[in-house]
């Protein structure tokens, strides 16, 4: 099989203003220069799809979802997306995803499931939508804790799409599966580690699978890499914090190769970052690294 590739961005909170969890500056005001540019990016870097790492809006409403359409259009290739807490905030919300969230190239869930498998050429992403509450299904409910969960359906799909897959598998999840680790941060402890039960619902998966070889997360909007011996976790900053940071994969027989570009400077936006955070954009190493197949 030749050589594809596709795009990774994350946390995009489309509806948003100044307040919220942020690493670094929003782009408040630019999401036509954010997307149109990411659509010229792709064209320019031959990329077959785009991954969104969820968070594609800030508070899951229709008019919300009708704006993030409008702005995934300009993309020109299909979107898939990992829905995060803030895209799950409404009862109704998965609802509204299943029914509106979609462009011409096709629906962000395919089928309207909210567990599913892309074809990347010589491996398969599966996507999934987790749970953010205990007893509600596809719900964050704001004033409680952010309880990420997969359910025992899930958990089933996931090893069924895995071993269909019969390649190397990419797994795309909105909560993290590793940390911000001490030393990137160069304190004396990690920052927002995964939940417990939800790290352990994939450490079961990847002891299923031994073909699960990266996981993409959101979320922190921050870009890091973990080693958890099978397979490597990273994470990745918001693309619409400064510097615009998306993640370009490669994959190919031999290796899956990751990237990251930080697109502030090519679109005229400002890429100066805040001195305390600057470790959000990620070092070297968590930024590009390749994974041997």
């Amino acid at each position: 099989m030749s050589s594809m590739r596709f795009a990774y961005i994350t946390d995009t909170h489309l509806g948003c203003n100044e307040h919220g969890h942020q690493m670094q500056s929003r782009y408040l005001g630019h999401d036509a220069v954010l997307f149109d540019g990411l659509g010229q990016w792709i064209s320019d870097n031959d990329v077959a799809f785009v991954i969104h790492g969820g968070d594609m809006t800030d508070n899951g409403t229709q008019e919300e979802i009708d704006h993030t359409n409008a702005m995934c259009e300009r993309l020109n290739v299909p979107v898939y997306v990992s829905l995060g807490n803030h895209d799950l905030i409404h009862p109704d919300s998965m609802e509204r995803w299943r029914n509106s969230g979609r462009t011409s190239h096709g629906a962000y869930l395919p089928d309207g499931q909210d567990c599913f498998a892309v074809d990347a050429g010589s491996v398969t992403v599966v996507v999934i939508s987790h749970h953010w509450n205990p007893q509600h299904d596809h719900q964050w409910i704001m004033d409680q804790s952010q309880a990420a969960r997969i359910d025992q359906r899930q958990e089933n799909t996931l090893n069924q799409l895995m071993r269909e897959a019969n390649r190397p598998v990419i797994a795309a999840s909105h909560m993290v599966l590793n940390p911000i680790s001490a030393q990137q941060r160069n304190t004396e402890e990690p920052l927002y580690p995964p939940p417990s039960e939800y790290l352990t619902s994939w450490q079961r998966i990847a002891a299923s699978n031994p073909n699960l070889r990266l996981a993409l997360c959101g979320h922190n909007h921050t870009t890091t890499r973990h080693d958890h011996g099978s397979f490597i976790s990273c994470t990745t900053g918001s693309y619409i914090e400064r510097p615009a940071q998306v993640r370009l994969i490669t994959t190919s027989p031999e290796a899956i190769t990751v990237e990251t570009h930080s697109l502030a400077d090519t679109l005229g936006l400002p890429s100066e970052l805040k001195p305390e955070q600057a470790w959000s954009v990620g070092p070297q190493d968590c930024r590009a690294f390749t994974i041997k197949l």
